[in-house]
């Protein structure tokens, strides 16, 4: 009957990277991607409206991390671009998504047991689909929304392999 849907899925990736630590500045530099492409076929007996989808992401990230050894501290900084262009049937279409972002860390370590975090980032995040929708009386196909989010944490080893951890952030 047609309370089983039969799917066919294939998930492939690739990931390529590298990095590069500079030992007489205590700094490196990583470069990450990712290709990664996502296709399911779901066999619904002939219905026209099928449920299969598909995606493909496009993911880079460049990341600088400098230690400074004599005050125990760590800055990490970066950019990053994700871009996804996705389609469901199930769902009207085409959709794309992207989303880019600046980024800076602190992590200092107070004596032996205590380690603080800082951080902040800011984001663009922006969605496009080939149907339009009405949201709060506005027919709209895409949105897109530019903001700060911020991040602190404290870790704190109470024993060996026994840690208490603490962490606020927004996204």
């Amino acid at each position: 009957d047609s309370s089983v849907t039969k799917t066919s899925g294939d998930v492939y990736n690739i990931d390529p990277f590298v990095t590069y630590v500079n030992p007489t500045n205590n700094d490196k530099h990583r470069l990450q991607s990712r290709y990664m492409k996502v296709i399911n076929d779901n066999a619904t007996k002939n219905d026209p409206t099928g449920q299969d989808n598909q995606s493909t992401t496009y993911y880079s990230e460049y990341q600088y991390q400098k230690t400074f050894e004599g005050i125990q501290l760590n800055w990490t900084s970066g950019i990053l671009n994700e871009y996804v262009d996705a389609e469901a049937e199930l769902f009207d279409g085409k959709n794309f998504r992207l989303n880019q972002a600046i980024f800076t860390q602190l992590d200092k370590k107070i004596g032996q047991r205590i380690n603080l975090s800082l951080g902040a980032r800011f984001e663009r995040f922006s969605l496009k689909t080939s149907e339009s929708y009405v949201i709060e009386g506005d027919t709209i196909n895409s949105f897109q929304v530019e903001k700060p989010v911020f991040r602190a944490g404290v870790n704190y080893q109470l024993a060996k392999a026994t840690f208490l951890r603490s962490s606020w952030g927004q996204g």
